[in-house]
């Protein structure tokens, strides 16, 4: 896969191989994890959170490639049948905000209902 390739094709709109970049792919880069890509070119902050660093969205940061816009990183760990979302703050963004450990098992229960699965075969939506 030439990373460089796919992002001009995307970029310019004509891009069929998108999701051999983005997305979640199981990788091994000193350790078997998963490799997340997301596009998210205004912002400024971006996290992978999910059931596998329970929700927190300061443990596993992505960093920005040197591609516009492209956000990135390995997490070790992650196992088929996780559950993921992004966590992205732009200007707009309001940060996450603390709920009351009351409410933690309820922000679990709906985040898990809308968040993406980690399949061996394709990524599915939940």
């Amino acid at each position: 896969m030439d990373q460089a390739q796919i992002i001009e094709e995307f970029h310019q709109g004509r891009c069929i191989r998108a999701y051999q970049l983005f997305g979640a792919h199981f990788a091994y880069e000193g350790g078997e994890g998963v490799r997340f890509t997301v596009y998210a070119p205004h912002a400024h902050s971006v996290s992978v959170i999910g059931s596998f660093n329970d929700w927190d969205g300061n443990r596993d940061r992505m960093t920005r490639t040197d591609f516009k816009g492209v956000w990135s990183v390995f997490v070790k760990g992650v196992k088929e049948w996780d559950s993921y979302k992004y966590h992205i703050e732009d200007n707009f963004w309001i940060s996450q905000i603390r709920m009351p450990s009351t409410a933690r098992l309820l922000r679990r229960l709906l985040r898990r209902s809308t968040a993406c699965m980690i399949s061996a075969g394709a990524i599915r939506n939940g």
